[in-house]
């Protein structure tokens, strides 16, 4: 979206050590950025695919770092592209990490809320991670906040150990 400076250079570190780490532990995954040119018109590209996806390349993954800050964001829109990503993938928990630095601008925080209400119903664990944006709290059931890149590495990290270390037999 609309993400810049810092934050999205922070998102991007935190986003390619992720990848790795999933990656060595073989777990099905997929990394998407997300802009928006109007009301609803949200545009996805896709930097991992999940392995159902014809498509399934893990080498675009390091484009990552030369994304930049293009228009608005329509996170709701988003977080749509990545239910129905999510749905098709083989995996048997399903879990979306959205980053963000800032207020939706392309939809209403109550579409927001609903979109999240709807994966969650469908299974979907849905988690907000602000990237030093205090009110993620207003839009998320479950979230955190970070304020640098360090802290981006813990609440990721915590995230795999409790819902992918932890499960792993």
């Amino acid at each position: 979206g609309s993400m810049c400076g810092k934050a999205i250079e922070d998102g991007k570190i935190t986003m390619i050590i992720l990848h790795e780490v999933l990656k060595t532990l073989k777990i099905n995954h997929c990394i998407a950025t997300h802009t928006s040119y109007g009301h609803h018109d949200c545009r996805i590209e896709k930097y991992v695919q999940f392995k159902e996806n014809a498509n399934y390349d893990f080498s675009k993954c390091y484009d990552l770092v030369n994304i930049r800050a293009h228009n608005g964001n329509c996170d709701s829109g988003a977080l749509y592209f990545m239910e129905k990503e999510l749905l098709r993938a083989k995996n048997k928990d399903k879990i979306c990490l959205i980053f963000s630095d800032g207020e939706p601008t392309e939809c209403s925080g109550g579409e927001l809320r609903d979109q999240i209400k709807h994966m969650e119903k469908l299974g979907i664990k849905v988690i907000g991670i602000g990237i030093n944006f205090e009110s993620i709290k207003d839009y998320y059931t479950d979230y955190a906040n970070g304020k640098n890149l360090k802290d981006m590495l813990d609440i990721t990290a915590n995230i795999l150990q409790e819902y992918v270390l932890d499960k792993k037999d």
